[in-house]
């Protein structure tokens, strides 16, 4: 005699029921994984999106460095110059950095910087930039966005004597942001400036003269 089941029960293999259970896992796997990785691509799609953003906004900056010719009286172009950009008021944050990058090995007088140098990657991430000049005495380079800067322009080949001592005030300014400030401008003609420095500004040209501050 069969027994009879109840009318709101449903026989099925229970081979079945393992393979529905299986099913689920699978589909519940599959749905965390393409949710992850949809959020993990907006992440990275946010990020460059605000690395573009700060692309658009960033300044570019020019200009030419060059020093009289002991010899002819005209101008040569100062291949080896340091350009060297600081925000006013400090970085970023709005204060001078808590630790300083060193001045050493940043002169004009040293190697251009290799590629990712830690001194010139803290120069940039306090909102400032670092260049050198090329053969023809020119530079280029950016800064984040517009505003005022410090700028400074150190020459390669025109020299200070004694009859020109750094300016005390120029080097304390200097020191705020770098340490070791005084071996980037020593014996050395420099111009140190406040600029503004903006899209339309033109370009940032210097003739330094012999026993002449810049």
């Amino acid at each position: 005699m069969v027994a009879e089941l109840p009318s709101d029960m449903i026989l099925f293999p229970r081979r079945m029921f393992y393979v529905q259970a299986a099913l689920y896992v699978v589909v519940a796997v599959a749905a965390f994984g393409a949710g992850y990785a949809i959020g993990r691509g907006s992440r990275q799609e946010s990020a460059g999106d605000r690395q573009e953003e700060l692309a658009q906004h960033r300044v570019p900056v020019e200009g030419r460095a060059s020093y009289d010719d002991p010899q002819g009286g005209r101008d040569l172009p100062d291949e080896g110059a340091v350009f060297l950009c600081l925000p006013v008021g400090g970085p970023q944050a709005g204060t001078p950095p808590a630790h300083r990058p060193s001045a050493e090995g940043l002169a004009p007088s040293d190697q251009p910087p290799a590629e990712g140098d830690a001194a010139v990657r803290a120069i940039r991430e306090m909102g400032g930039a670092y260049a050198r000049t090329d053969r023809s005495g020119q530079f280029m380079t950016y800064v984040p966005e517009r505003g005022k800067y410090y700028v400074l322009i150190v020459s390669c080949h025109a020299t200070r004597t004694g009859k020109t001592p750094t300016e005390e005030d120029d080097l304390a300014r200097l020191e705020e942001y770098l340490d070791q400030a005084n071996r980037l401008i020593r014996g050395r003609q420099y111009r140190w400036t406040q600029e503004e420095l903006r899209l339309d500004r033109p370009p940032l040209d210097v003739t330094f003269s012999p026993d002449r501050a810049g």
